[in-house]
C-alpha cells in the first residue's frame, strides 16, 4: 500500500510537467501565419489551375491552353475601284420649275431622280413638260392648229459639296433631248391631235441650295439656264424656248 500511494504521488506532481512539454512540442512544430515554415518541413503543394479547353473538351488539369489559332485570309480579289472607298446612295423626287417660254411665265412639271456615291455625286436623270401650251400664231393655215406642249429632259450629272451639312451648295448639269408637241385638240373637221412636230437639243446648267429636312428627305432652291438648239417649226427660234428658270426639288431618299 505504501508502494501504490508513493506511485499515484508521483504521477501527481509529474502530470503538469508532461503537459507542458507536450504543448510545447507543438508550438515548435506548427508554423505560425505569414511566416517561414522550418527547414525540414515540407510545405503542401499548391492544387494545379484547372483551365477548360476553347473547343468544350474535358477541363485539362496543370496545363495551358494556347490560344486558337488565327484564320489566314486568302489572297485579296483586285477590282478596279476599292468598294472599301465607296458608299452608295439614291433620291428621287418632284420638281417645279419657272420659267420663260415664248416672253411668257409658265410652270414646268416634272422630277428626277439619281444613283448617288460617296454622298457627293449624283448621276441621274430628269424630266419636265410644261403646263401652259404655247400658241403657234399660224394665220394663214386652212385648218386650225393645235398649241403646242414644251417636254424635254435627258441624263444629269451633280456634285454636291458637304451634303452632312445642314444647309449646303450643289451644281449640276442636264445635256438631252426637248421636243414641241401638239396638244390634244380636235380642229373643226373633228381630227385629233397628239403629235410631237419639233425635237432639239437641249443643255442646262444650274446649281442649288439644299436643306436636310430629314435624314431622308430635303429641300432645295435653286436656279439655271436652258439652252436650246435646232428649233425648226414655223414661227418658233432658239431664243423662244432658251431662258433662265428657278426651281424647288423635293427628295427622297438614302443620301
Amino acid at each position: 500500500m505504501k508502494k501504490l500511494a508513493l506511485i499515484l504521488i508521483f504521477l501527481a506532481l509529474a502530470a503538469p510537467a508532461l503537459a507542458q512539454e507536450e504543448a510545447t512540442t507543438e508550438e515548435i512544430t506548427t508554423p505560425e501565419e505569414g511566416t517561414a515554415p522550418d527547414e525540414g518541413v515540407i510545405p503542401d503543394e499548391p492544387e494545379a489551375p484547372i483551365t477548360t479547353d476553347v473547343t468544350g473538351e474535358e477541363p485539362i488539369i496543370g496545363t495551358e491552353v494556347s490560344p486558337q489559332e488565327e484564320t489566314i485570309p486568302g489572297p485579296r480579289i483586285e477590282t478596279l475601284f476599292d468598294q472599301e472607298l465607296l458608299d452608295f446612295g439614291g433620291f428621287g423626287g418632284a420638281v417645279l420649275k419657272v420659267t420663260r417660254l415664248k416672253d411668257e411665265w409658265t410652270l414646268l412639271l416634272g422630277g428626277r431622280g439619281a444613283l448617288l456615291i460617296n454622298h457627293s455625286i449624283s448621276l441621274g436623270g430628269g424630266g419636265w413638260v410644261s403646263v401652259k401650251t404655247l400658241n403657234q400664231n399660224i394665220t394663214d393655215s386652212e385648218y386650225s392648229t393645235p398649241d403646242l406642249l414644251f417636254m424635254y429632259g435627258g441624263p444629269i450629272l451633280e456634285y454636291i459639296f458637304l451634303s452632312h451639312k445642314l444647309v449646303h451648295f450643289s451644281v449640276h448639269t442636264l445635256v438631252g433631248y426637248g421636243a414641241l408637241a401638239e396638244y390634244p385638240h380636235h380642229d373643226y373637221y373633228w381630227r385629233y391631235y397628239d403629235r410631237l412636230v419639233d425635237g432639239f437639243f437641249v443643255a442646262e446648267p444650274g446649281a442649288e441650295v439644299e436643306i436636310n429636312v430629314l435624314e431622308f428627305f430635303r429641300i432645295s432652291l435653286g436656279a439655271s439656264y436652258r439652252y436650246v438648239n435646232g428649233v425648226e417649226l414655223e414661227n418658233f427660234v432658239d431664243s423662244d424656248l432658251s431662258g433662265i428658270g428657278t426651281f424647288v426639288s423635293f427628295k427622297f431618299g438614302y443620301f
